[in-house]
Protein backbone atom coordinates (compact mmCIF):
# COMPACT_ATOMS: atom_id res chain seq x y z
CA UNK A 1 0.00 0.00 0.00
CA UNK A 2 1.34 3.41 -0.98
CA UNK A 3 0.46 6.15 1.51
CA UNK A 4 1.45 9.78 0.91
CA UNK A 5 1.26 13.09 2.75
CA UNK A 6 -0.26 15.97 0.76
CA UNK A 7 0.38 19.57 1.81
CA UNK A 8 -1.16 22.75 0.31
CA UNK A 9 1.53 25.45 0.13
CA UNK A 10 2.30 29.03 -0.73
CA UNK A 11 5.61 30.61 0.25
CA UNK A 12 5.53 33.81 2.29
CA UNK A 13 9.27 34.37 2.69
CA UNK A 14 8.79 34.74 6.43
CA UNK A 15 7.29 33.18 9.53
CA UNK A 16 5.08 30.62 7.79
CA UNK A 17 7.99 29.29 5.74
CA UNK A 18 10.07 28.94 8.90
CA UNK A 19 7.18 27.14 10.60
CA UNK A 20 6.79 24.74 7.67
CA UNK A 21 10.52 23.96 7.74
CA UNK A 22 10.11 22.80 11.35
CA UNK A 23 6.78 21.06 10.77
CA UNK A 24 7.99 19.21 7.67
CA UNK A 25 11.02 17.92 9.55
CA UNK A 26 8.67 16.71 12.31
CA UNK A 27 6.47 14.79 9.83
CA UNK A 28 9.50 13.37 8.03
CA UNK A 29 10.84 12.09 11.33
CA UNK A 30 7.55 10.66 12.64
CA UNK A 31 6.16 9.29 9.35
CA UNK A 32 9.35 8.47 7.44
CA UNK A 33 7.57 5.77 5.42
CA UNK A 34 5.31 8.31 3.69
CA UNK A 35 6.65 10.78 1.11
CA UNK A 36 5.59 14.41 1.57
CA UNK A 37 4.16 16.01 -1.57
CA UNK A 38 3.74 19.78 -1.66
CA UNK A 39 1.11 21.29 -3.92
CA UNK A 40 1.44 24.99 -4.66
CA UNK A 41 -1.08 27.65 -5.62
CA UNK A 42 0.51 30.99 -6.43
CA UNK A 43 -1.95 33.06 -8.50
CA UNK A 44 -4.40 35.46 -6.84
CA UNK A 45 -6.07 34.56 -3.57
CA UNK A 46 -4.71 31.34 -2.12
CA UNK A 47 -6.84 28.41 -3.25
CA UNK A 48 -6.23 25.59 -0.79
CA UNK A 49 -8.43 23.22 -2.79
CA UNK A 50 -6.38 23.75 -5.95
CA UNK A 51 -3.14 23.29 -4.02
CA UNK A 52 -4.30 19.96 -2.52
CA UNK A 53 -5.57 18.73 -5.89
CA UNK A 54 -2.22 19.63 -7.42
CA UNK A 55 -0.37 17.67 -4.73
CA UNK A 56 -2.65 14.66 -5.33
CA UNK A 57 -1.85 14.73 -9.06
CA UNK A 58 1.89 15.04 -8.46
CA UNK A 59 1.78 12.11 -6.03
CA UNK A 60 0.74 9.77 -8.85
CA UNK A 61 -0.69 6.33 -8.04
CA UNK A 62 -1.26 6.39 -4.29
CA UNK A 63 -3.64 4.32 -2.18
CA UNK A 64 -4.18 6.50 0.90
CA UNK A 65 -3.48 10.22 1.35
CA UNK A 66 -2.88 12.03 4.61
CA UNK A 67 -3.84 15.64 3.89
CA UNK A 68 -2.19 18.02 6.35
CA UNK A 69 -1.77 21.74 6.72
CA UNK A 70 1.73 23.17 6.98
CA UNK A 71 1.12 24.28 10.58
CA UNK A 72 -0.17 21.14 12.33
CA UNK A 73 1.10 17.98 13.99
CA UNK A 74 -0.80 14.94 15.23
CA UNK A 75 -0.04 11.88 17.34
CA UNK A 76 2.06 9.64 15.05
CA UNK A 77 0.49 6.40 16.23
CA UNK A 78 -3.01 7.66 15.59
CA UNK A 79 -2.07 8.82 12.09
CA UNK A 80 -0.68 5.38 11.22
CA UNK A 81 -3.80 3.71 12.58
CA UNK A 82 -6.00 6.11 10.63
CA UNK A 83 -4.24 5.13 7.40
CA UNK A 84 -5.01 1.46 8.07
CA UNK A 85 -8.64 2.21 8.92
CA UNK A 86 -9.13 4.30 5.77
CA UNK A 87 -7.61 1.59 3.59
CA UNK A 88 -9.85 -1.11 5.07
CA UNK A 89 -13.10 0.82 5.44
CA UNK A 90 -12.99 3.06 2.36
CA UNK A 91 -14.03 5.97 4.57
CA UNK A 92 -12.51 9.34 5.36
CA UNK A 93 -10.80 9.18 8.74
CA UNK A 94 -10.05 12.08 11.10
CA UNK A 95 -7.38 11.03 13.62
CA UNK A 96 -8.70 13.63 16.07
CA UNK A 97 -11.86 14.82 17.78
CA UNK A 98 -10.37 18.07 19.07
CA UNK A 99 -8.20 20.77 17.50
CA UNK A 100 -6.05 22.79 19.89
CA UNK A 101 -4.91 26.17 18.58
CA UNK A 102 -1.75 27.05 20.45
CA UNK A 103 -0.76 30.53 21.53
CA UNK A 104 2.37 32.02 20.03
CA UNK A 105 4.35 31.22 23.17
CA UNK A 106 2.97 27.69 23.27
CA UNK A 107 3.98 27.08 19.65
CA UNK A 108 7.48 28.42 20.29
CA UNK A 109 7.89 26.13 23.30
CA UNK A 110 6.80 23.12 21.24
CA UNK A 111 9.31 23.96 18.54
CA UNK A 112 12.20 24.09 21.01
CA UNK A 113 10.94 20.89 22.71
CA UNK A 114 10.19 22.57 26.01
CA UNK A 115 6.49 21.66 25.82
CA UNK A 116 4.94 18.30 24.96
CA UNK A 117 1.96 19.20 22.75
CA UNK A 118 0.34 15.79 23.20
CA UNK A 119 0.33 16.16 26.98
CA UNK A 120 -1.71 19.37 26.91
CA UNK A 121 -5.15 19.19 28.50
CA UNK A 122 -8.02 19.59 26.06
CA UNK A 123 -9.12 22.81 27.76
CA UNK A 124 -8.31 26.49 27.41
CA UNK A 125 -5.03 27.38 29.08
CA UNK A 126 -2.19 29.84 28.74
CA UNK A 127 -0.79 27.71 25.90
CA UNK A 128 -4.09 26.79 24.23
CA UNK A 129 -5.64 29.82 22.58
CA UNK A 130 -8.76 28.16 21.12
CA UNK A 131 -10.45 24.76 20.97
CA UNK A 132 -12.54 23.24 18.18
CA UNK A 133 -14.53 20.12 19.05
CA UNK A 134 -17.83 18.33 18.62
CA UNK A 135 -18.70 19.23 22.22
CA UNK A 136 -18.51 23.00 21.68
CA UNK A 137 -20.30 22.88 18.34
CA UNK A 138 -17.24 23.52 16.18
CA UNK A 139 -15.96 20.12 15.03
CA UNK A 140 -12.84 20.31 12.90
CA UNK A 141 -12.88 18.43 9.61
CA UNK A 142 -9.51 19.73 8.50
CA UNK A 143 -5.86 19.96 9.61
CA UNK A 144 -5.15 16.21 9.28
CA UNK A 145 -7.51 14.22 7.04
CA UNK A 146 -6.94 10.65 5.85
CA UNK A 147 -8.70 9.54 2.68
CA UNK A 148 -8.45 6.36 0.56
CA UNK A 149 -7.92 6.73 -3.18
CA UNK A 150 -11.23 5.18 -4.19
CA UNK A 151 -13.14 7.75 -2.12
CA UNK A 152 -10.95 10.59 -3.42
CA UNK A 153 -11.76 9.53 -6.97
CA UNK A 154 -15.45 9.22 -6.17
CA UNK A 155 -15.75 12.75 -4.80
CA UNK A 156 -13.29 14.15 -7.34
CA UNK A 157 -10.95 15.87 -4.90
CA UNK A 158 -11.57 19.31 -3.42
CA UNK A 159 -13.99 21.90 -4.81
CA UNK A 160 -11.83 24.67 -6.30
CA UNK A 161 -14.68 27.19 -6.22
CA UNK A 162 -13.56 28.08 -2.68
CA UNK A 163 -11.07 30.94 -2.90
CA UNK A 164 -9.32 32.63 -0.03
CA UNK A 165 -9.84 31.07 3.38
CA UNK A 166 -12.48 28.76 4.70
CA UNK A 167 -15.04 26.01 4.10
CA UNK A 168 -13.34 23.99 1.36
CA UNK A 169 -12.72 21.39 4.07
CA UNK A 170 -16.42 21.51 5.01
CA UNK A 171 -17.38 20.78 1.41
CA UNK A 172 -14.91 17.92 1.07
CA UNK A 173 -16.07 16.35 4.33
CA UNK A 174 -19.71 16.68 3.26
CA UNK A 175 -18.97 14.84 0.01
CA UNK A 176 -16.97 12.11 1.78
CA UNK A 177 -19.67 11.65 4.42
CA UNK A 178 -22.31 11.36 1.71
CA UNK A 179 -20.53 8.81 -0.46
CA UNK A 180 -18.76 6.67 2.15
CA UNK A 181 -18.91 8.04 5.68
CA UNK A 182 -16.46 9.57 8.18
CA UNK A 183 -14.75 8.02 11.16
CA UNK A 184 -13.24 10.03 14.03
CA UNK A 185 -10.54 8.85 16.40
CA UNK A 186 -10.38 10.33 19.92
CA UNK A 187 -7.51 12.73 20.52
CA UNK A 188 -6.19 16.14 19.58
CA UNK A 189 -4.56 17.67 16.53
CA UNK A 190 -2.18 20.53 17.36
CA UNK A 191 -2.34 23.75 15.38
CA UNK A 192 0.76 25.92 15.77
CA UNK A 193 0.40 29.70 15.91
CA UNK A 194 1.29 31.88 12.92
CA UNK A 195 0.30 35.37 11.72
CA UNK A 196 -3.08 35.51 9.98
CA UNK A 197 -3.17 36.88 6.44
CA UNK A 198 -5.95 39.33 5.54
CA UNK A 199 -7.54 36.80 3.20
CA UNK A 200 -7.92 34.52 6.19
CA UNK A 201 -10.02 36.92 8.24
CA UNK A 202 -13.70 36.40 8.91
CA UNK A 203 -16.01 38.96 7.39
CA UNK A 204 -14.04 39.47 4.18
CA UNK A 205 -16.12 39.12 0.99
CA UNK A 206 -14.40 35.89 -0.05
CA UNK A 207 -14.90 34.35 3.38
CA UNK A 208 -18.59 35.23 3.26
CA UNK A 209 -18.96 33.63 -0.18
CA UNK A 210 -17.13 30.53 1.00
CA UNK A 211 -19.32 30.35 4.09
CA UNK A 212 -22.50 30.47 2.03
CA UNK A 213 -21.30 27.73 -0.31
CA UNK A 214 -20.12 25.65 2.62
CA UNK A 215 -23.53 25.86 4.26
CA UNK A 216 -25.16 24.56 1.07
CA UNK A 217 -22.79 21.59 1.16
CA UNK A 218 -23.71 20.92 4.77
CA UNK A 219 -27.40 20.97 3.92
CA UNK A 220 -26.79 18.48 1.10
CA UNK A 221 -25.10 15.81 3.27
CA UNK A 222 -26.65 12.44 2.46
CA UNK A 223 -28.01 13.54 -0.92
CA UNK A 224 -25.61 12.27 -3.61
CA UNK A 225 -27.38 14.08 -6.41
CA UNK A 226 -27.28 17.42 -4.59
CA UNK A 227 -23.57 16.99 -3.82
CA UNK A 228 -22.87 16.13 -7.47
CA UNK A 229 -24.79 19.19 -8.64
CA UNK A 230 -22.70 21.42 -6.36
CA UNK A 231 -19.45 19.85 -7.53
CA UNK A 232 -20.33 20.11 -11.20
CA UNK A 233 -21.40 23.75 -10.87
CA UNK A 234 -17.87 24.44 -9.69
CA UNK A 235 -15.79 22.16 -11.86
CA UNK A 236 -17.43 23.19 -15.10
CA UNK A 237 -16.25 26.75 -14.42
CA UNK A 238 -12.80 25.62 -13.33
CA UNK A 239 -12.25 23.52 -16.44
CA UNK A 240 -13.75 26.11 -18.77
CA UNK A 241 -11.30 28.75 -17.54
CA UNK A 242 -8.21 26.55 -17.23
CA UNK A 243 -5.83 26.17 -20.18
CA UNK A 244 -5.53 22.45 -20.71
CA UNK A 245 -4.49 19.87 -23.23
CA UNK A 246 -5.50 16.27 -23.57
CA UNK A 247 -2.41 14.05 -23.35
CA UNK A 248 -1.17 12.31 -26.51
CA UNK A 249 -2.53 8.89 -25.61
CA UNK A 250 -4.82 6.72 -27.74
CA UNK A 251 -6.81 3.99 -25.98
CA UNK A 252 -8.76 1.08 -27.41
CA UNK A 253 -10.47 -1.90 -25.76
CA UNK A 254 -10.49 -5.15 -27.72
CA UNK A 255 -11.40 -8.81 -27.19
CA UNK A 256 -8.67 -11.40 -26.89
CA UNK A 257 -8.61 -11.83 -30.68
CA UNK A 258 -9.58 -8.59 -32.50
CA UNK A 259 -10.33 -8.85 -36.22
CA UNK A 260 -7.75 -8.08 -38.88
CA UNK A 261 -9.53 -4.95 -40.11
CA UNK A 262 -9.49 -3.41 -36.64
CA UNK A 263 -5.80 -4.17 -36.24
CA UNK A 264 -5.09 -2.64 -39.63
CA UNK A 265 -6.82 0.58 -38.61
CA UNK A 266 -4.90 0.59 -35.33
CA UNK A 267 -1.67 0.37 -37.32
CA UNK A 268 -2.88 3.36 -39.34
CA UNK A 269 -3.50 5.27 -36.09
CA UNK A 270 0.11 4.55 -35.18
CA UNK A 271 1.35 5.84 -38.54
CA UNK A 272 -0.64 9.05 -38.15
CA UNK A 273 0.46 9.57 -34.53
CA UNK A 274 4.12 8.50 -34.31
CA UNK A 275 4.77 10.68 -31.24
CA UNK A 276 1.74 9.39 -29.29
CA UNK A 277 1.38 6.54 -26.83
CA UNK A 278 -1.01 3.87 -28.13
CA UNK A 279 -2.50 1.59 -25.46
CA UNK A 280 -4.53 -1.52 -26.19
CA UNK A 281 -6.60 -2.79 -23.26
CA UNK A 282 -7.02 -6.40 -24.29
CA UNK A 283 -9.36 -8.90 -22.66
CA UNK A 284 -8.78 -10.60 -20.23
CA UNK A 285 -7.80 -7.66 -18.00
CA UNK A 286 -6.39 -7.91 -14.49
CA UNK A 287 -8.99 -6.64 -11.98
CA UNK A 288 -6.33 -5.14 -9.71
CA UNK A 289 -5.50 -2.64 -12.46
CA UNK A 290 -9.08 -1.32 -12.62
CA UNK A 291 -10.15 -0.29 -9.09
CA UNK A 292 -13.05 1.93 -10.17
CA UNK A 293 -14.97 -0.65 -12.19
CA UNK A 294 -13.77 -4.16 -11.27
CA UNK A 295 -16.56 -4.74 -8.76
CA UNK A 296 -19.09 -4.18 -11.56
CA UNK A 297 -17.59 -6.33 -14.33
CA UNK A 298 -19.93 -9.22 -13.61
CA UNK A 299 -22.89 -6.94 -14.37
CA UNK A 300 -21.88 -6.43 -18.01
CA UNK A 301 -24.42 -8.02 -20.33
CA UNK A 302 -21.90 -8.22 -23.19
CA UNK A 303 -18.45 -7.18 -24.33
CA UNK A 304 -19.66 -3.73 -25.33
CA UNK A 305 -20.80 -2.91 -21.78
CA UNK A 306 -17.50 -4.19 -20.41
CA UNK A 307 -15.62 -1.98 -22.89
CA UNK A 308 -17.83 0.98 -21.91
CA UNK A 309 -16.64 0.66 -18.31
CA UNK A 310 -12.98 0.30 -19.25
CA UNK A 311 -12.93 3.25 -21.65
CA UNK A 312 -14.35 5.60 -19.02
CA UNK A 313 -11.99 4.45 -16.28
CA UNK A 314 -8.99 4.68 -18.63
CA UNK A 315 -9.88 8.22 -19.70
CA UNK A 316 -10.56 9.33 -16.14
CA UNK A 317 -7.32 7.95 -14.74
CA UNK A 318 -4.86 8.68 -17.56
CA UNK A 319 -6.60 11.00 -19.99
CA UNK A 320 -6.18 10.80 -23.75
CA UNK A 321 -8.52 9.83 -26.58
CA UNK A 322 -10.51 6.61 -26.71
CA UNK A 323 -11.47 5.04 -30.06
CA UNK A 324 -13.61 1.97 -30.69
CA UNK A 325 -11.88 -0.80 -32.62
CA UNK A 326 -14.28 -0.14 -35.53
CA UNK A 327 -13.12 3.46 -36.05
CA UNK A 328 -11.06 4.10 -39.17
CA UNK A 329 -8.68 7.07 -38.85
CA UNK A 330 -8.48 9.58 -41.69
CA UNK A 331 -6.24 12.30 -40.25
CA UNK A 332 -4.25 13.20 -37.15
CA UNK A 333 -6.23 13.90 -33.97
CA UNK A 334 -3.78 16.58 -32.82
CA UNK A 335 -6.23 19.51 -33.28
CA UNK A 336 -8.63 17.82 -30.85
CA UNK A 337 -6.23 18.06 -27.92
CA UNK A 338 -6.71 21.73 -27.15
CA UNK A 339 -9.75 21.44 -24.91
CA UNK A 340 -10.40 19.66 -21.65
CA UNK A 341 -12.85 17.09 -23.06
CA UNK A 342 -14.76 16.29 -26.25
CA UNK A 343 -17.23 13.89 -27.81
CA UNK A 344 -19.42 14.22 -30.92
CA UNK A 345 -23.07 14.23 -31.84
CA UNK A 346 -24.45 11.56 -34.16
CA UNK A 347 -27.60 13.60 -34.64
CA UNK A 348 -29.47 16.23 -32.62
CA UNK A 349 -30.55 13.60 -30.08
CA UNK A 350 -27.64 11.24 -29.40
CA UNK A 351 -23.95 11.32 -28.46
CA UNK A 352 -22.18 7.99 -29.09
CA UNK A 353 -19.14 6.93 -27.08
CA UNK A 354 -17.13 5.49 -29.99
CA UNK A 355 -14.66 8.39 -29.89
CA UNK A 356 -14.13 10.66 -26.91
CA UNK A 357 -11.25 12.44 -25.21
CA UNK A 358 -10.46 14.15 -21.93
CA UNK A 359 -7.76 15.38 -19.61
CA UNK A 360 -7.02 13.11 -16.63
CA UNK A 361 -9.60 13.12 -13.81
CA UNK A 362 -12.05 15.21 -15.78
CA UNK A 363 -15.29 15.69 -13.79
CA UNK A 364 -17.50 15.00 -16.81
CA UNK A 365 -15.87 11.60 -17.36
CA UNK A 366 -16.24 10.76 -13.67
CA UNK A 367 -19.90 11.76 -13.79
CA UNK A 368 -20.44 9.49 -16.81
CA UNK A 369 -18.64 6.60 -15.13
CA UNK A 370 -20.63 6.95 -11.93
CA UNK A 371 -23.92 7.13 -13.82
CA UNK A 372 -23.09 4.17 -16.04
CA UNK A 373 -22.41 1.95 -13.04
CA UNK A 374 -25.87 2.76 -11.67
CA UNK A 375 -27.43 1.56 -14.95
CA UNK A 376 -25.85 -1.89 -14.87
CA UNK A 377 -27.10 -4.44 -15.60
CA UNK A 378 -29.31 -2.91 -18.23
CA UNK A 379 -29.81 -1.94 -21.84
CA UNK A 380 -26.52 -1.62 -23.76
CA UNK A 381 -27.37 1.71 -25.36
CA UNK A 382 -28.82 3.25 -22.19
CA UNK A 383 -25.80 2.29 -20.09
CA UNK A 384 -23.34 3.31 -22.82
CA UNK A 385 -24.04 6.08 -25.36
CA UNK A 386 -27.19 6.93 -23.41
CA UNK A 387 -25.09 8.11 -20.48
CA UNK A 388 -23.17 10.63 -22.62
CA UNK A 389 -26.40 11.69 -24.28
CA UNK A 390 -28.02 12.40 -20.91
CA UNK A 391 -25.08 14.04 -19.12
CA UNK A 392 -22.87 15.93 -21.59
CA UNK A 393 -25.16 18.42 -23.37
CA UNK A 394 -24.91 21.88 -21.86
CA UNK A 395 -21.65 21.32 -20.00
CA UNK A 396 -19.22 24.20 -20.63
CA UNK A 397 -16.25 21.92 -19.93
CA UNK A 398 -17.01 19.51 -22.82
CA UNK A 399 -16.74 20.32 -26.54
CA UNK A 400 -19.43 18.48 -28.51
CA UNK A 401 -18.40 18.20 -32.17
CA UNK A 402 -20.80 17.93 -35.14
CA UNK A 403 -21.81 14.52 -36.58
CA UNK A 404 -19.47 14.71 -39.57
CA UNK A 405 -16.45 14.58 -37.28
CA UNK A 406 -16.73 10.82 -36.63
CA UNK A 407 -20.23 9.77 -37.79
CA UNK A 408 -20.51 10.99 -41.42
CA UNK A 409 -23.15 8.33 -42.11
CA UNK A 410 -25.94 7.87 -39.58
CA UNK A 411 -26.43 4.44 -38.02
CA UNK A 412 -30.15 4.42 -39.00
CA UNK A 413 -29.65 5.73 -42.54
CA UNK A 414 -31.54 3.25 -44.83
CA UNK A 415 -28.70 3.63 -47.35
CA UNK A 416 -25.99 3.30 -44.72
CA UNK A 417 -24.22 0.31 -46.27
CA UNK A 418 -24.22 1.91 -49.71
CA UNK A 419 -22.87 5.21 -48.41
CA UNK A 420 -20.29 3.50 -46.22
CA UNK A 421 -19.02 1.76 -49.34
CA UNK A 422 -18.60 5.05 -51.21
CA UNK A 423 -15.32 6.37 -49.89
CA UNK A 424 -15.89 9.88 -51.24
CA UNK A 425 -18.72 10.37 -48.76
CA UNK A 426 -16.32 9.61 -45.90
CA UNK A 427 -13.41 11.84 -46.89
CA UNK A 428 -14.77 15.30 -46.13
CA UNK A 429 -12.16 17.71 -44.72
CA UNK A 430 -14.03 17.92 -41.40
CA UNK A 431 -14.02 14.15 -40.86
CA UNK A 432 -11.24 12.90 -38.55
CA UNK A 433 -12.36 9.29 -38.52
CA UNK A 434 -15.23 7.02 -39.49
CA UNK A 435 -17.22 4.83 -37.13
CA UNK A 436 -18.13 1.68 -39.10
CA UNK A 437 -20.75 0.29 -36.70
CA UNK A 438 -19.48 -3.31 -36.44
CA UNK A 439 -22.05 -3.91 -33.68
CA UNK A 440 -20.07 -6.62 -31.88
CA UNK A 441 -22.74 -6.85 -29.15
CA UNK A 442 -25.57 -7.51 -31.64
CA UNK A 443 -26.85 -10.96 -32.62
CA UNK A 444 -24.53 -12.46 -35.23
CA UNK A 445 -26.99 -11.99 -38.07
CA UNK A 446 -27.14 -8.23 -37.43
CA UNK A 447 -23.41 -7.60 -37.14
CA UNK A 448 -21.59 -5.75 -39.88
CA UNK A 449 -18.94 -8.09 -41.24
CA UNK A 450 -15.59 -6.30 -41.67
CA UNK A 451 -14.24 -6.18 -45.19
Amino acid sequence: MKAVILVPRRDDGGYRDELWTWTRAWWEREQSHMPIIEGYHTDGLFNRSAAINTAARIAGDWDVAVIIDADVICDPGRVKEAVSIAAESGRMVLPHTVRLDLSRRGAELVRVRMLDPFALPETRSRHVHHIYSVENGHPSVSSVVVVPRALWDTVGGFDEEFRGWGYEDTAFAAACETFAGIERMPGAVIHLWHPTAREGKRGTPTHSLNSARGQVYRAAIGDKYAIRALQNSSRAKVYADRPSRIPRILHRVVPEKPNATADGWWARFEELHPDWQLITHRDPLDPKDWPLTRDHWDKAANGAQFADMIRLEALYRWGGIYVDQDVEPLRRFEPLLYCSAFAAWEDERSIPNAVMGATPRHPAIKACLDEMLTRLPGDTWKAGPGVLTDLLPGRPDVLLLPPGTFYPVHYNDPLRDVKMGEQYTLSKPWTFGVHWYFGSWLPEERRRVPA
